[in-house]
């Protein structure tokens, strides 16, 4: 009796794929395919030959025959019958053995993770005895694995190939329809509201998708703005795997996938679905309001792409309290975005030479770090593609690349040949080896090697765009792990440890700073005198000189108000090599690399985008001219009309953005896989305002009583400055201001490459709007002691008292799903701020400036603001 039996297709026709290895048989689509036993067609290959027929002779023609011939005829026909006898009695032995093939059992089973030999049961649909042609059902069509095995009626079946055949069916994929239902399978029409809170269950019918995984995500449909996407559980959508279920009340007499399948010797009615049990999520209110109309879309992991092809079932979700609670039955309270599947699709799977992972061993300080790369999941597809990175410096590191202890290539297919997973797992070409990368060991199991990164300190810059695409920053080796099971292509990175950060500010008094040093600073007090110096008392003659020379006055001592304020001038490398150093424009360009070494390249960088960075600037300088308006003459061009007659008293400032932005950037990695690592500061202070200054003496000047007190004022403190010899001077000024601002108080932003979609994004921002008044009294006395040109003595007394208010509003957008924006709101009360100053400086012809400012034998004369608030509002939080 033959007691093993061997399944083997009959032909392999057009279309279909046949491993016989393995012993699996992949169809183009679902239909009929042909099989045959092996031992069946070995026996038949031992069929007996029926003898050669000789022609029988009537009596009258072997009358005729010469004795020879009667002879001759007489021995021909005894041999016949003897072979005819031989002939019969294998005939009976060959169908004797033939019978025994009727006691086959048959199993027809699916696969899922394997098949258990001790749980196949042969399948009631089949008969006994001998198959030649077998059906495969367009229900199972999309790659999930049916087992077909016989077996004598005396024996056990093996569950293993080659005695069975995996058979699969590819077809076409695709969503047939979608529907909801409650957790009893009662279809839930569009017109019923479902409240927030309930749980219900999404029906997506495919066709051609058995055993693949699908994301599943949901959306809220808007008609005039874009639709809302759900959150499921923090994440962007479900990961479910397409089955075959029962069919339920609501699938009779639908559209869809279905078939008969004989379980357990039962025969049931499956459809090809995917059942999702959905918790109708409260916090989707913050993202997309109280009232949703979900539908799902799906897209194949597979191939990447969306599905198109099906219409849309809208599930109507409120918080209106008419809405209806649907009944709850014992299924998780939050929704599961992750369930790993348990249907195979890959036959390999089921090949004895395997590894089921691989490791990665890399010295990272003065420890060894360990990284599993690869881990064999059943059911889950993996791709065969993997990116390792190394962030290195210039000291050479060790790596070692491995697979487990449970790997197995005793059974390899390719024993003696080339290709022997017994004598390498890990295969590399020697001629794409990069020279900073050494293999110093490889063996059947592992491969073991030293890299480093080598820096070219000349030419730092050409590392500056950290990306896959640049050669001159990545070294790569391709490495392949291979075992009938598993095929896997490493390619190996070794990245420069580098961190760039770039430092751009214009026009801020207080720029932010990202990196491990801050820029130097200048104070950009250089003071006006030209009105004091060059005018004498014989250039007034009448009226309009004097009142031109008050105006002219004033005029300048806005100027040098402005510097005092101590505006501060970024002066940095790139600064001084860019231009000219007490600008307000700075870029700061630094490189870390190699374990902290560091190398300023403004100047680089400033010489190689020079042409650039002057129309940038250029048109800073041109927005600050145009809109800056500092006082009214100078942009008396840029006034509405109406304001133009009122220029000496009234003065309207646009002002220019002022930015400051830090970003920084370098390789990273997350178990092992490369990515980019960026992150950033910034802050625009304002981004756009406008202040209106009113002038109070110059207002007060138009006042015929007042304005000759203010005419007599301003002579009188002119003529005291010229019979002083210039060695008195003396400032007073009153200014009502009224400004408005929006401004981005802070930023931060992080976006890291190697981290799962919808959590690459970190981001905070501070974007904030202020409205206020301010009155500001100030004067300045400054007096000099000339003796001939040796000694210059000079002392300053300021003093100053200032009240301004506003109110503010913060908005604060994050990446919070639960949280999008918060409000903010204040009011600052009425500030009263006062200060007094005292301040000594010397001059000598043949040594440095001298400066005491303050003085330090009057401590308490600082120049240090003094403030109170009055009436101060809370901060009120939205």
């Amino acid at each position: 009796m033959e007691k093993q039996v061997h399944i083997i297709p009959q032909k392999v026709e057009e279309g279909q794929k046949y491993d016989p290895r393995l012993n699996s048989l992949v169809l183009k689509k679902a239909g009929s395919f042909t099989i045959t036993i092996k031992e069946i067609e070995d026996l038949k290959k031992q069929k007996p030959i029926a003898p050669k027929a000789i022609t029988e002779l009537s009596k009258e023609e072997y009358n005729k025959l010469n004795k020879t011939g009667r002879w001759n005829y007489d021995v021909d026909v005894h041999q016949y019958n003897i072979d005819v006898k031989k002939y019969s009695e294998k005939l009976k032995l060959y169908n004797e053995r033939l019978k025994k093939f009727d006691d086959l059992n048959w199993t027809w089973q699916l696969v899922y993770n394997g098949v258990d030999p001790n749980k196949i049961t042969p399948n009631v649909a089949f008969k006994k005895g001998i198959h030649e042609r077998i059906s495969f059902p367009k229900l199972l069509e999309g790659g999930g694995i049916a087992w077909l095995e016989a077996w004598h009626e005396e024996e056990k079946p093996k569950g293993i190939a080659p005695f069975g055949m995996y058979v699969q069916a590819e077809g076409v994929s695709g969503i047939v329809r979608t529907e909801w239902t409650d957790l009893r399978y009662n279809t839930i029409n569009e017109s019923t509201t479902v409240a927030l809170g309930s749980k219900a269950i999404l029906h997506i019918y495919t066709t051609g998708l058995y055993g693949q995984e699908v994301e599943v995500h949901l959306v809220d449909r808007n008609i005039f703005t874009p639709n809302d996407k759900l959150s499921i559980s923090g994440e962007d959508f479900f990961t479910r795997e397409v089955k075959v279920h029962k069919l339920k009340p609501n699938d009779s007499n639908k559209k869809g996938t279905s078939g008969v399948l004989t379980i357990d010797n039962t025969q049931i009615n499956y459809a090809q679905k995917i059942e999702l049990e959905v918790v109708l999520d409260s916090a989707w209110i913050k993202t997309a309001g109280e009232n949703l109309k979900i539908f799902p879309t799906v897209k194949s992991i597979k191939t990447g792409v969306f599905f198109t092809d099906f219409g849309r079932s809208y599930l109507q979700v409120s918080t209106d309290k008419k809405s209806i609670v649907l009944d709850e039955l014992p299924i998780p309270a939050t929704n599961m975005p992750l369930i790993v599947g348990n249907v195979e699709t890959n036959v390999a799977y089921f090949d004895h030479c395997k590894y089921t992972a691989i490791e990665l061993e890399y010295e990272k300080g003065a420890k060894t770090a360990t990284v599993e790369i690869f881990k064999a999941n059943p059911s889950v597809l993996y791709n065969p593609n993997i990116e390792v990175g190394l962030i290195l410096g210039s000291e050479p590191k060790k790596f070692s690349i491995k697979v487990d202890k449970d790997s197995n290539t005793d059974e390899c297919r390719y024993v003696d040949k080339p290709k022997d997973h017994g004598k390498n797992i890990f295969t590399f070409d020697k001629l794409e080896l990069p020279k900073n990368i050494s293999i110093t060991k490889h063996e059947p199991k592992s491969i073991e090697g030293t890299a480093y990164f080598e820096f070219d300190l000349v030419d730092l810059p050409k590392y500056f765009w950290l990306s896959e695409n640049n050669s001159k920053a990545i070294s790569k080796l391709p490495i392949t792990a291979a075992t009938c099971r598993h095929k896997h292509n490493i390619l190996l990175k070794v990245v420069p440890e580098i961190e760039w950060t770039i430092n751009f500010m214009y026009n801020t008094p207080d720029p932010i700073w990202y990196g491990q040093s801050e820029p130097t600073y200048d104070i950009y007090g250089t003071e006006k005198t030209a009105v004091r110096d060059n005018t004498t008392i014989g250039d007034i003659r009448d009226k309009g000189d004097r009142v031109a020379l008050a105006d002219l006055k004033r005029e300048e001592d806005i100027d040098n108000k402005n510097a005092r304020d101590g505006k501060k001038k970024i002066t940095t490398n790139a600064n001084r090599h860019f231009g000219d150093a007490k600008s307000n424009f700075g870029l700061s360009v630094r490189a870390v690399y190699d374990g902290g070494k560091s190398q300023e390249l403004s100047f680089k960088f400033a010489e190689e985008y020079r042409k650039t960075l002057s129309i940038i600037k250029s048109i800073y300088d041109l927005v600050d001219k145009i809109a800056g308006a500092k006082e009214a003459r100078k942009a008396s061009e840029t006034l509405p009309p109406s304001l133009a007659g009122r220029r000496n008293m009234m003065s309207l400032s646009l002002l220019p953005p002022a930015p400051s932005v830090g970003v920084g950037w370098k390789y990273n990695t997350l178990n092992n896989q490369l990515g980019i690592e960026l992150a950033a500061r910034a802050k625009i202070v304002p981004f756009i305002g406008g202040e209106l200054k009113i002038d109070v003496l110059a207002l007060a000047d138009k006042i015929p009583l007042f304005g000759k007190l203010i005419t007599v004022l301003d002579l009188a403190t002119w003529l005291a400055e010229k019979i002083s010899r210039d060695a008195l001077s003396i400032n007073y000024r009153i200014d009502l201001t009224f400004y408005a601002n929006l401004a981005l108080e802070e930023a931060f932003i992080k976006y890291n490459t190697t981290k799962a979609k919808g959590e690459r994004l970190d981001a905070d921002l501070k974007i904030s709007g202020t409205l206020g008044g301010k009155l500001e009294i100030s004067t300045e006395v400054k007096f000099k002691i000339k003796k001939e040109i040796i000694v210059e003595p000079e002392m300053t007394f300021e003093a100053g008292i200032k009240g301004d208010c506003y109110f503010k509003i913060t908005a604060s957008p994050n990446a919070d799903y639960d949280n999008m924006i918060d409000w903010t709101t204040k009011f600052s009360g009425l500030i009263i701020t006062g200060y007094v100053k005292l301040s000594y400086k010397s001059k000598r012809s043949k040594d440095k400036s001298k400066v005491l400012n303050p003085l330090t034998l009057i401590p308490s004369y600082t120049g240090t603001p003094i403030s109170m608030k009055f009436g101060e509002g809370k901060e009120n939080n939205y």
